[in-house]
């Protein structure tokens, strides 16, 4: 190439793509794409499952008169479920393990879920707190409460916690010493 002016240069490039390459390159990207897609889509139905089988818990007590609240949590991807149950602290849950056989083998019956185990969750509502969804009526109203508050009244009856002087303390233990002497 002859130096020319400095106005007439004029450069070319030849680029040239590796067809078959570039092919790999776009099928690799297309089905890591598709694959994300597909793992989106598996934790979205699985989720919505899980809902779903939450409403039938609800549903399910509330059909024999109890308002609940239940939340679900799928394990081994999706193959089964745990289920959490918040309820008011009422009586008839006692032998809530009748309760729990009875309801996975409604749900297994009725939609095919398996669920492993229901664990329970009584609240208070608390006087001066905000009560939770499920937490029923205050501790006062409630018979249950009330039936377990005078049942520990009658337990302990007149056993009483106070201060003591130090003095007290050791002349209790030279009295329990001098006894055992």
């Amino acid at each position: 190439m002859e130096p020319s002016d400095a106005s007439t240069l004029l450069m070319t490039v030849n680029v040239t793509f590796n067809v078959p390459l570039l092919t790999v390159v776009l099928a690799v990207l297309v089905a890591l794409l598709l694959y994300a897609g597909v793992i989106r889509y598996r934790r979205y139905r699985l989720e919505r499952r899980a809902e779903a089988t939450a409403r039938l818990i609800a549903d399910y007590f509330r059909q024999h008169g109890f308002e609940v609240v239940a939340r679900c949590f799928s394990i081994l991807g999706g193959q089964r479920f745990v289920a959490v149950v918040e309820s008011p602290p009422l009586k008839r849950f006692r032998y809530s393990h009748i309760i729990e056989s009875s309801l996975i083998l409604h749900l297994q019956q009725t939609t095919g879920v398996t669920v492993d185990k229901i664990f329970w969750r009584f609240p208070l509502a608390w006087q001066g707190g905000e009560a939770l969804p499920a937490a029923g009526k205050a501790v006062e109203e409630d018979p249950y409460f009330a039936e377990h508050q005078a049942r520990l009244q009658q337990t302990l009856g007149s056993y009483q916690v106070e201060d003591a002087s130090w003095e007290s303390y050791q002349s209790s233990l030279r009295k329990n010493e001098d006894k055992q002497a």
